[in-house]
């Protein structure tokens, strides 16, 4: 009888003892699940945050867009500058034939309004009706001009001029020459591609003396780049 009890008490022990080690083991594994989903959280948040970083150091760079930022200002002068040539002071009259080419070179302050540089070449020939050689000779000047551009097809110019132009012929038929200022303004139409475009002017002489006023209008026609 003692030994029967002894038995059972000691099997019961036992239960207890296995129970205990079941519980045991299955709370360490449900502890290393649960730090293992964290451990994995957290390394996804970390590369997401790597990968974020990554992404905002490409696009937010200082360096590179610094080095972009002056890529793209570089030759910003040059880009602004325009060239062209105007044939003018197109007369034949009176046995006299002239004709005049002004090359000129401009820079856009703005996009509609630009100042520049131009010159002044005529050639004029007199006639004396009797079959032999006439009288020839060059008028030069130079001086600034400014242009205004309106709706991309029209512009309007204003220049001054320092030329060395013959006023007279003396007793030998040779013309004489004089410094003389002139002061111009006018309108032009535009038309062509992109950048070559050719125009048309109307300039008006507001310096020449005991002048029609006909004589003192210039039409011009030529050629401008990138104007």
């Amino acid at each position: 009888m003692s030994t029967n009890k002894s038995i059972s008490a000691i099997f019961i022990l036992c239960l207890c003892l296995c129970s205990f080690s079941l519980d045991a083991q299955y709370g360490n594994k449900k502890k290393k699940s649960r730090d293992t989903k964290t451990e994995d959280t957290s390394t996804k948040s970390n590369t997401t945050k790597d990968r974020s970083t990554r992404e905002n150091t490409e696009v937010y760079d200082p360096s590179t867009y610094t080095t972009e930022s002056s890529a793209s200002n570089r030759g910003g002068f040059a880009s602004n500058l325009y060239f062209g040539a105007n044939l003018g002071q197109i007369g034949l009259a009176n046995n006299q034939l002239t004709i005049g080419l002004s090359p000129f070179i401009g820079y856009k302050i703005i996009p509609s309004v630009s100042v520049g540089i131009l010159s002044k070449g005529s050639y004029n020939y007199l006639g004396n009706g009797s079959g032999t050689s006439g009288i020839s000779w060059f008028n030069v000047g130079v001086g600034p001009f400014a242009r205004v551009k309106i709706l991309n097809q029209f512009f309007g110019q204003v220049e001054y001029e320092v030329s060395r132009s013959a006023i007279a012929l003396n007793s030998n038929n040779e013309p004489v020459y004089q410094r003389r200022n002139f002061a111009y303004a006018g309108l032009g139409y535009l038309q062509g591609f992109d950048d070559l475009k050719y125009e048309f002017s109307i300039n008006y002489n507001f310096s020449l003396p005991n002048v029609n006023i006909l004589q003192r209008i210039d039409p011009r026609i030529g050629l401008s780049y990138r104007f």
